[in-house]
């Protein structure tokens, strides 16, 4: 994909950096020493404006892109000549990390200290579903303490320890967060007997919650995640998410 320079000006400078790196390892230093160099410089800014740098240098011949992995050309006084691809683990960095957000109902997730839950069997089926099809490493999970919850559980039986997170904190410890304890306040439709209720949400209180999910997903080692919470959640969880540099998907699933 090419890319015009002028509506890039903001990245001429990452690709001089890339470009100076290449020039400065021309007759010394290792393959692999190159390109963490070059991966180095890609995790200091945006994905988007690394990839742009990249195929401005890409026009001038010095980087190849293939299938997400980069040919890295070494300079010389003759030209340039080809210096080798990417080491897996290098490879594994430049690529963003991806994070499938399902929404849910809360009483679909199967958490044992929540007072209502309702049994499905497919919620459980759609889990193991993308597992398989998505080729996930990882759960994240709004479960606010109350676990273990399905995806809990289902996660140790698939991976075993270290693959699962609830990233929401307990009401009773949200103020060392900085987050007030209560997200809601009902209010009455109509009156008693012919009542019902719906429910003012306080978006500041959820904007603080949804920011420390994302500091922590930021935080953990994986490839590939689910993020389970609750329907209200699904698409502002999923717009932090692509701020940050992930890469993203969206699905929902109700009763």
């Amino acid at each position: 994909m090419k890319y015009d320079r002028r509506s890039a000006t903001s990245t001429q400078a990452i690709a001089q950096k890339v470009l100076a790196t290449l020039q400065e390892h021309k007759n010394a230093g290792t393959v692999k020493e190159r390109l963490f160099d070059i991966v180095n410089i890609w995790a200091t800014v945006s994905f988007e404006s690394f990839k742009i740098a990249l195929a401005m240098l890409e026009d001038d011949g010095l980087i190849v892109k293939t299938n997400d992995a980069l040919s890295i050309y070494k300079l010389t006084d003759k030209g340039i000549a080809e210096a080798g691809t990417l080491v897996p683990e290098a490879e594994i960095r430049l690529r963003p990390k991806l994070v499938i957000i399902l929404g849910v109902n809360h009483e679909l997730q199967g958490a044992e200290k929540r007072d209502r839950n309702v049994d499905d069997p497919f919620y459980a089926m759609l889990l193991k579903q993308l597992i398989g099809e998505e080729g996930l490493d990882f759960f994240f999970e709004e479960a606010t303490g109350l676990g273990p919850t399905i995806a809990e559980n289902l996660s140790l039986v698939t991976w075993g320890q270290n693959h699962y997170l609830d990233v929401d904190p307990p009401r009773d410890e949200r103020e060392r967060f900085g987050i007030p304890t209560n997200s809601n306040e009902p209010f009455m439709i109509g009156s008693p007997p012919e009542a019902a209720f719906a429910n003012w949400l306080f978006h500041e209180m959820h904007a603080k919650r949804e920011e420390l999910w994302v500091q922590r997903v930021r935080e953990q080692e994986f490839k590939k995640a689910l993020m389970i919470c609750g329907h209200s959640h699904t698409f502002s969880v999923a717009f932090r998410l692509i701020a940050a540099s992930f890469e993203v998907k969206v699905a929902t699933y109700a009763k």
